[in-house]
Order: structure tokens, then sequence, then C-alpha cells
């Protein structure tokens, strides 16, 4: 991503993905590998969080229907936590960009 930023290429969002799942009927966000294999269902979100669209979805397993509002919810919060710490390091960047070219504010 940052490597776009440098080229000056205009960026409207970034996209982010998570997975998310069940234990013990919770949802849980970013599964370890202990946790998927233990043949729990895993849904796959990409999200583009300015627009709040979801752009992809896979699921793994099966996912009963009461339990999908709450696991799809906690995939795109996963998707927005990811987002949030994106977007604060492309800003970092580019303020320490900035003050390397010279073009920092006083």
């Amino acid at each position: 991503m940052l490597a776009v930023v440098d080229a000056s290429i205009p960026v409207r969002d970034l996209v982010c993905a998570c997975s998310a799942g069940l234990a013990d009927n919770r949802p849980i966000t970013d599964m370890n590998y202990i946790e998927e294999s233990h043949g729990r269902p895993e849904l796959m979100i990409t999200v583009l969080p300015k627009s709040n669209k979801i752009v992809g979805l896979s699921l793994n397993g099966r996912l009963h229907d009461d339990y999908w509002d709450t696991v799809v919810e906690a995939a795109v919060k996963g998707c927005n936590d990811i987002f949030n710490f994106m977007n604060k390091g492309v800003r970092e960047h580019m303020v320490d960009l900035s003050a390397s070219l010279g073009c920092a504010d006083d």
C-alpha cells in the first residue's frame, strides 16, 4: 500500500479482509490454526470500509442462519479494525515522507 502512496496514485478506499467463525456459539475473529482445524465454519469477508461495501465473501463449512448476522458483523468489525490500523500507517508514512521532502508544516 505504501508503494501506491509513494507513487502518488489516488486511492478511494482500502481493501480489507478478515475471517470470522464460531466457538462455543460465540463469534470469533481471525481464527487461528487450532480453531480452524476443529472443523468450525469460517467466513472470509472482504470489505471496502469507507463505503461499507462487502466485495468478497467465502464460507468454509456450514453456518446456521441463526448465527449468520453475528458472524458477518464480527468479520466486518475485524475489517474495520484492520482499516483503522492501515489508515494510521499510511497517514504516518505521509507525514514522514513530507518531512523528508521538506514539505512539512511547521
